[in-house]
C-alpha cells in the first residue's frame, strides 16, 4: 500500500481498482496517507470558507443525508428567509476573516419573492461579491 501512496505523491494518476485499495486502510493510516499527498499537492496552507443558512428545514427533498429534510426526523431549527440585513452583517463580517462565503438555504429552489429580497440585499452589500448559482 506505501507504493501506491508514493505513486500518487509522485504524480501518477491511480485507477479506480488502485482507489478502491484505499479502503482497506485502517483510518489512522489513510488519515496519514492523506497528509503525505496534502503535503505534496497544497504544502500547509488551508482555504477557509464560511455559510450562512439562509433558510431553514421542512425541505421537500429527500436527501437521507439531510437535516433539513422534513423526511428526517432531526431537531433542526426550522425558519423561513432570514432578514436581508442579517444576511448582509453576517456575509460582511464572514468576509473579513474567510476567503470566500456562501449563502445556503434549505429546498431546491427559492420562489421569486426570496431571490428578489437576496439579490437586493447583495448588491447593497459593500464588498464586491462572486456570485456563483449551484
Amino acid at each position: 500500500m506505501e507504493s501506491l501512496i508514493l505513486d500518487i505523491v509522485n504524480g501518477k494518476q491511480i485507477n479506480k481498482n488502485e482507489a478502491l485499495k484505499l479502503f482497506d486502510l485502517e483510518i489512522e493510516d489513510l488519515c496519514l496517507a492523506a497528509s503525505k499527498i496534502r503535503k505534496q499537492y497544497k504544502i500547509n496552507k488551508v482555504k477557509v470558507c464560511s455559510i450562512i443558512n439562509a433558510k431553514s428545514g421542512q425541505c421537500s427533498e429527500d436527501c437521507k443525508f439531510c437535516t433539513q429534510s422534513s423526511f428526517n426526523k432531526t431537531d433542526v431549527k426550522v425558519y423561513p428567509s432570514l432578514d436581508t440585513e442579517k444576511i448582509k452583517d453576517v456575509s460582511e463580517k464572514a468576509l473579513e476573516n474567510v476567503g470566500c462565503f456562501g449563502i445556503v438555504s434549505s429546498g431546491n429552489s427559492l420562489n421569486d419573492n426570496e431571490i428578489d429580497k437576496l439579490c437586493e440585499c447583495l448588491n447593497n452589500t459593500r464588498n464586491h461579491l462572486i456570485l456563483e448559482y449551484q
